[in-house]
């Protein structure tokens, strides 16, 4: 699977208070025929989900629908972009693509500059 690196056209860093990150639940809960319910970890290291929301000129908007269907193959590949938190490194993971989910969305933000706000959902894979 190819990385794909988040283009400079189009802006690094979500808006303000445009991202959020929460850890991935990782406990799988199993049923014994006796005793207790057993825990155990889905995963042997954490994964977080991050929520962005850029802020985007119509230009900027062309230039990232092009790098999602061309550079990251509908949301198949996974992608570098800037960490929203931690603002001197990046992080590597890809756009959640839901079976009956679309994978960004596309809200009017300010028409007299012609911007939207586009939202995502995206899995750290560390």
């Amino acid at each position: 699977m190819a990385t794909a690196t988040w283009p400079s056209s189009i802006p690094q860093y979500p808006q303000k208070g445009g991202a959020t990150k929460s850890p991935l639940s990782e406990a799988l809960t199993t049923n014994m025929s006796t005793g207790y319910s057993k825990r155990r970890r889905r995963y042997t290291k954490t994964y977080y989900i991050y929520d962005l929301t850029y802020e985007m000129t119509l230009d900027e908007l062309d230039d990232f629908e092009d790098f999602f269907e061309e550079d990251l193959n509908f949301g198949v590949n996974s992608i570098e972009l800037p960490d929203p938190f931690l603002l001197s490194s990046t992080i590597i993971g890809s756009i959640v693509v839901g079976q009956d989910e679309d994978p960004y969305s596309i809200s009017p933000f300010d028409e007299l500059d012609d911007t939207v706000l586009i939202s995502f959902t995206f899995r750290e894979l560390t």
